[in-house]
């Protein structure tokens, strides 16, 4: 009776007023058991965990609380003691580890020695690798000037290189602002307005603080030198790194041939930043940058036209290869632009060979000056040039050939004061990968958009996905149409020298077999283009899985299949080319319907593709193979007899095989004994 009416808080607790977070009103209001840990002052400090727990009627009001307290005190004084426990081993773990950070001291420095001579060395194979990349200075330069910064993590590093006068040939920087590197630092070098030109030049003053033994200086305090230099000539160079925020720099010499011709330059803005090592590392930086420089020169110098200064048609090539593999790789796009030069043929029959010269020496000149820094221009041949234009469609690489005949327009052959001598320019273009994703293809593609420009009248620009407009055949088409034949059947067999020559000698039996046959002239001679040209679609199979000699998976013969269907889509972009498409699309049909691609059965596969089938088949089995033997005559003529009527039309097996039995065959040395 004495506590009815009264507050737990006062008659427990001893309080006025609820404790914070009161575990009553808690549960009151929540409904559900509450808990609090409190320590009780007027029960002799003891520790308590008070818990409410709810008593809920049958309607769900509440009817009342159950308070207990259960007496802790003995575990908190456990966790206190625990406490204590683990801080006093984290103070002798403090001072064990001091004792032996103090202990390893001579370790430690030789650990970081270690590191950085480590990451000496992974810099230099690092920039090995850099220097034999690239096939050009400039892109050479830039990614040394990166790899660099990269390696030591200074706030800006750039690369100058100069002729044998000093004057500039390449810049690249990076983390350095234009108006540091070339505006003012390089060019107080070059100019020889302070003394690091000494680093250029190759002469090193040996009295000069600046220099070590090695022809380099390094600068580890700016402001300090310039105040211990005061009143000396402390040289321009430094005076700009101090403006622009620069405490510590060092230059280093570009040898080619072991002459100072460029230099490497580090800066940053702390005191202190730059270790002798690194500057010797440095040194091995600008002597591999010198090797990789002439190495560079020296392929350009073989990869150049020697006549208009650009680069030759070997290079094209294989410029095309790696720019191909590159958008593949990034997946990417670029622009060909083939281009002939018309009237070209009427400046040497009237001025002679000098003069077409001097018009082709122009001509270059005038591509140069009118494409992007990063577009690059080959000769093709003769008057006939090529420019690469990376990330470039149809519409921009057009427009850059229409800028070009402009130009080329407003050209008098070499000042020669003959009026009637007026050059244009025709031009083609194809784009990856709208055109195709090969080399070669895209060649015929501009190659083919080109003619088609000439054949309109020149002085134009076609694209490869223009429709075409009827053309009138002629000699000059059919000589190209044939030429377009005999360089793709050369790129075919080049896939893979196992198979060299195949194209040629299926080509002459089907001509042979063909005349046997009793077709017309016009008629063989398409059945010849298409045997030139049956595996024209292994241009898109990769050279893996062609020269593979173990068996071949699921997924690579599904490769292999296609290539009829690749082959078609290379020829009908070609419209000389268009009769042959169905001899080359259906050449792996069988007789009794088992083929591919379309599975045709008996006389509905064409003509011209059962032949190239039995002939195909015949030399593959007499030549030499990586996977298997060679075949005897009579072995491959009893295979094929053997094969008659399901895999091939049994009529033209006989036919064959008499043929070669007989020796009939033009244009290929065929006997019993082959």
């Amino acid at each position: 009776d004495a506590i009815v009416g009264q507050h737990c808080f006062g008659v427990v607790h001893g309080l006025l007023e609820p404790t914070p977070g009161c575990p009553t009103l808690r549960c009151r209001e929540l409904r559900q058991p509450c808990d609090l840990v409190i320590q009780e002052p007027h029960l002799g400090n003891r520790w308590f965990n008070v818990r409410c727990e709810p008593m809920l009627a049958p309607d769900g009001h509440l009817s009342g609380i159950v308070h207990t307290m259960q007496d802790i005190t003995a575990r908190k004084q456990a966790e206190d003691d625990l406490r204590k426990a683990h801080n006093e081993l984290e103070e002798r773990v403090r001072e064990r580890t001091a004792e032996l950070t103090n202990v390893n001291e001579v370790l430690h420095a030789e650990i970081v020695e270690h590191e950085r001579a480590d990451r000496s060395i992974r810099m230099s194979h690092r920039l090995l690798e850099i220097a034999n990349l690239h096939t050009e200075i400039a892109p050479l330069l830039k990614d040394f000037a990166a790899e660099i910064r990269g390696f030591t993590g200074y706030a800006g590093v750039g690369v100058c290189v100069v002729d044998a006068g000093g004057n500039p040939l390449y810049e690249a920087y990076d983390g350095f602002t234009r108006e540091f590197f070339e505006v003012e630092s390089a060019a107080c070098v070059r100019s020889k307005r302070c003394k690091c030109v000494s680093v250029v030049e190759g002469t090193v003053d040996k009295s000069s603080a600046l220099y070590t033994e090695g022809g380099s200086f390094c600068i580890n305090s700016i402001a300090r030198f310039m105040r211990e230099a005061s009143g000396q000539e402390s040289g321009q160079a430094f005076e700009v790194c101090r403006r622009h925020g620069y405490e510590s720099m060092a230059l280093v010499p570009v040898l080619i041939s072991d002459h100072a011709r460029g230099f490497i330059q580090v800066a940053d803005p702390r005191e202190n930043a730059l270790p002798g090592d690194l500057v010797q590392t440095l040194e091995k930086a600008g002597l591999q940058l010198g090797i990789a420089i002439r190495r560079v020169m020296a392929e350009s110098s073989a990869a150049t036209d020697h006549l208009t200064g650009l680069f030759n048609h070997r290079h094209f090539v294989d410029r095309l290869e790696q720019e191909v593999a590159s958008a593949h790789r990034q997946c990417g796009a670029f622009s060909l632009a083939m281009i002939d030069i018309d009237g070209f043929k009427k400046v040497n029959d009237m001025l002679g060979h000098m003069a077409g010269d001097r018009v082709l020496r122009e001509v270059a000149g005038t591509i140069r000056g009118c494409i992007r820094g990063y577009d690059v221009a080959f000769r093709y041949g003769g008057d006939e040039f090529a420019i690469i234009l990376p990330d470039a469609g149809y519409d921009g690489a057009a427009t850059t050939v229409d800028r070009i005949r402009k130009a080329i327009g407003e050209v008098t052959p070499a000042g020669i004061g003959v009026p009637e001598v007026k050059l244009g320019l025709s031009g083609g273009v194809a784009c990856f990968p709208n055109d195709s994703t090969n080399s070669q293809e895209l060649i015929m593609m501009a190659d083919t958009a080109l003619y088609r420009a000439k054949q309109r009248g020149g002085n134009g620009t076609c694209r490869a996905a223009e429709p075409e407009a009827s053309p009138v055949p002629d000699r000059n088409w059919e000589t190209f149409r044939m030429n377009s034949v005999y360089a793709l059947a050369a790129a075919v067999d080049a896939k893979d020298h196992h198979t060299f020559g195949h194209s040629g000698r299926v080509a002459a039996l089907c001509t042979s077999l063909g005349y046997r046959l009793g077709m017309s002239t016009p008629l063989v001679e398409r059945l010849s283009s298409a045997a030139l040209l049956h595996d024209i679609g292994k241009l898109s199979v990769p050279d893996k899985v062609l020269r593979k000699r173990e068996d071949l998976t699921e997924q690579e013969w599904e490769e292999v299949r296609r290539h009829p269907e690749h082959g078609i889509r290379i020829i009908e972009k070609i419209p000389q080319l268009t009769p042959i498409v169905p001899a080359i699309l259906h050449h792996h049909e069988r007789f009794d319907g088992l083929g591919y691609p379309s599975g045709l059965k008996g006389e509905d596969i064409p003509l011209k593709a059962r032949v190239i089938a039995i002939v195909d088949a015949y030399d593959t089995m007499t030549s030499a193979r990586s996977y298997r033997g060679v075949l005897s005559t009579e072995e491959a003529l009893a295979e094929l007899r053997r094969c008659a009527g399901t895999q091939f039309d049994p009529e033209l097996v006989e036919a064959f095989a008499a043929m070669i039995i007989e020796g009939q065959v033009k244009g290929l040395s065929v006997s019993p004994e082959r």
